[in-house]
């Protein structure tokens, strides 16, 4: 019958563990090909209005662009704003180079104060403006 190995025992199977953790508790050195990448801190967006605006202008970094905004515009419609007409029932869903271009010039009106803040927020901001939820609740879907 054969027997199933478990690995090291005895002392090497004590000292392998401990070599281990002393090889991930070495200080850095300056020379290290494989520096930590600092975190980013919980504040920071994201992307900001900015870095969208430039992603807009650039044409290798528009499709990425063009997810974000859907995905905002799917994740915060009908619980922050609603894409309604004036009798409250859903329109259709506007075509992506139609939420590029109202992105675009949304963004490209602000100043370069505010295009500093998370760029999901304003775009939600500017959508409130223009398609708010009725004061019944949101539309029919």
């Amino acid at each position: 019958m054969a027997r199933k190995y478990h690995g090291p025992s005895g002392i090497a199977g004590l000292l392998l563990p401990v070599a281990l953790l002393a090889a991930l508790a070495r200080p850095a050195q300056a020379d290290d090909e494989h520096r930590p990448i600092p975190p980013i801190p919980a504040a920071a967006p994201w992307i900001t209005g900015a870095q969208l605006l430039q992603k807009l202008s650039r044409p290798a970094e528009a499709a990425a662009a063009e997810e974000y905004i859907r995905g905002t515009f799917d994740a915060t419609e009908h619980s922050e704003w609603c894409y309604a007409g004036p009798n409250g029932k859903v329109l259709p869903k506007p075509r992506s180079a139609d939420l590029q271009a109202q992105a675009r010039a949304v963004l490209g009106a602000l100043s370069a104060d505010q295009l500093k803040r998370r760029a999901a927020k304003l775009l939600v901001e500017s959508w409130q403006e223009k398609w708010p939820c009725p004061p019944n609740g949101c539309c029919d879907e």
